[in-house]
């Protein structure tokens, strides 16, 4: 019966309570003698909390190999059940209106972490047998997965009763931050992403892609203010916004254990002349997932380094001799060492080579579902990281002319604002693209204006003839256009998108105003207006167009008056 102990219901151990999500609602379902006991009896009647435990306390058994890799084996397959039982409980709750008790509860949310569990398996990652890293690194990452999935599943519930915050007393972020610990990332990741199998190394991969997924995933991971400075304090300490988990991850992923050159190998051709040739011996699946680890990393690096780690880097570069008070902290001493590993491995070189092999426009009218565009996309997002840390990959995509490419691959105006099919539909797709023309047009704009300010007197300005170029490519109405789209606010995922769209924009057209105003010759000036003024006629549709600044004032009014109301004022 439920009240009986054993590996049947079980006494309770962990506080479980057996009924497994309400998969048999009736008492006397499941009565059959043992020799006609289904499958499904079978996994009902097994006391998930207590194998797994027992299963990990088999994997620390190092005198028997063949223990600990068949026990870490089980450990994957009891983390999905554990994870359906779980969802199927919470399912089960919701579908009464919140009024019963939860039936079960989920292993990774209660005992996981708590009892050592993670770090036992991130120990395993370094085990000498291949097949028993290749299950605890399957382990792992189904537990970050069932972690994710059941938090999913409680805040659907709370909404439901209209509890508030769910239940949750661990994240997957402790899971990422217990791996970290466990010494999870290393040499035998970096093994497993350099192996020959695909199948072996689409396993790193998913492991590497589960502990940072989240920077690409949720808008909080790629919108927030860039720092101005890290030489103060610890960056991880800081979780406002719950990334700092996966930010950490990702910053250990390029600075040890060679895990970054492994990653390069999957997508670039070892036999090419050029270190942007891509590997067409991989899976096109591998490369885009190795693709989106990049650009994940790329965007923590963004985030934790920022302004500062920009003007830092270009400081040493003039051989300016820093202040103490300018020196590093360790956390920041990493940032600059992974920024530095990025730019020796030609990182950005690779990109820019991605997006200009894509074959297919992110913003006009093609499948966004083709592989080319999912790879030119991700390709896209690591350049937009980079160009704002990295003088040295500002200065390569200038060299390259890559403004004036990347305008061309975003398309037709009308594709802009078509949603990513890797980040969701919070993302344009081309929001990339735009991100990097504008980092790399304000970093041209003020380098010119330190080194080069005497330049601005005539037409040979980097700055101008940047300027000059964007409006060869059309770039005034496409601006427009952008800034002058409605932000509908009741859809919140649109919303995000859009004004992340219209921000990119609206940085490029200040740096463009900018070389006017510091341009003496005028020519700049004169450009500028005339394309605003041939971009006023006839619109979309049969439509008048809305010109440049007279969207700007109004885009700016808009957000004043909608700051005043949802802002308090300030």
């Amino acid at each position: 019966s439920k009240e009986e102990g054993g590996m049947g219901f079980g006494s309770g151990a962990g506080g479980q309570i057996f009924d497994a999500g309400g998969l048999l609602d009736d008492e006397t379902a499941g009565a059959r003698p043992d020799d006609a006991m289904s499958q499904r009896d079978l996994a009902w009647r097994l006391d998930t909390h207590r194998t797994l435990r027992a299963c990990l306390d088999h994997t620390t058994t190092s005198s028997s190999p063949s223990l600990q890799r068949w026990a870490a084996a089980a450990i994957r397959n009891l983390i999905a059940e554990d994870r359906r039982r779980a969802c199927g409980a919470i399912a089960a709750c919701a579908s009464q209106g919140g009024g019963a008790l939860l039936k079960y509860d989920s292993f990774t949310n209660s005992s996981l972490v708590e009892t050592g569990g993670v770090m036992i398996l991130s120990s395993l990652i370094s085990s000498d047998d291949a097949d028993t890293r290749a299950h605890a690194i399957a382990a792992l990452s189904a537990t970050i997965a069932t972690t994710r999935g059941v938090q999913a599943s409680l805040d659907m519930l709370s909404e439901v009763t209209g509890a508030g915050a769910a239940p949750s007393t661990t994240s997957d972020a402790n899971v990422v931050r217990s791996v970290l610990q466990g010494g999870g990332l290393g040499p035998s990741l970096a093994q497993l992403l350099l192996s020959a199998d695909d199948s072996v190394a689409k396993m790193g991969l998913a492991f590497a892609a589960s502990l940072v997924g989240p920077i690409l995933d949720n808008p909080k991971g790629t919108t927030g203010a860039v720092r101005p400075a890290v030489s103060t304090g610890t960056l991880f300490d800081d979780d406002e916004d719950g990334m700092a988990a996966y930010r950490e991850a990702a910053l250990n992923l390029c600075t040890s254990g060679g895990v970054l050159p492994s990653l390069l190998s999957l997508l670039r051709n070892s036999h090419g002349s050029s270190r942007g040739s891509l590997n067409p011996s991989r899976p096109t699946d591998l490369r885009k997932t190795a693709m989106l680890v990049l650009a994940a990393v790329s965007q923590a690096l963004r985030y934790l380094g920022g302004q500062w780690v920009f003007d830092y880097i270009e400081k040493n570069q003039g051989n300016i001799i820093c202040s103490p008070d300018d020196l590093p902290t360790e956390t920041a001493e990493k940032v600059l060492q992974a920024i530095s590993n990025f730019e020796k491995e030609g990182v950005a070189d690779l990109a820019y080579s991605t997006v200009l092999q894509s074959g297919s426009s992110l913003g006009g009218s093609g499948s966004r579902d083709s592989p080319g565009s999912h790879l030119a996309e991700a390709a896209s997002v690591i350049l937009s990281g980079m160009a704002q840390i990295s003088p040295a990959t500002v200065d390569y995509l200038a060299r390259e002319n890559a403004v004036m490419q990347m305008l061309r691959t975003c398309g037709e105006n009308s594709g802009m604002m078509k949603p990513s099919s890797l980040r969701g539909d919070w993302c344009p797709r081309s929001l990339g693209l735009l991100q990097v023309i504008g980092s790399v047009v304000d970093k041209i704009w003020k380098l010119s204006r330190q080194n080069h300010s005497e330049d601005f007197a005539d037409s040979s300005s980097p700055a101008v003839d940047l300027l000059l170029s964007l409006l060869d490519g059309g770039s005034v109405p496409l601006l427009a256009r952008i800034i002058a789209t409605k932000i509908e606010y009741h859809v919140q995922t649109k919303a995000v998108g859009t004004i992340l769209l219209k921000v990119a924009a609206c940085e490029i057209v200040a740096s463009l105003f900018g070389i006017v105003r510091d341009d003496l010759s005028g020519i700049a000036g004169g450009r500028l207006y005339t394309a605003i003024d041939d971009a006023e006629g006839g619109g979309y549709g049969g439509r008048q167009r809305q010109d440049l600044t007279t969207g700007c004032i109004s885009l700016l009014q808009s957000t004043s008056v909608h700051m005043q109301r949802y802002g308090g004022g300030d």
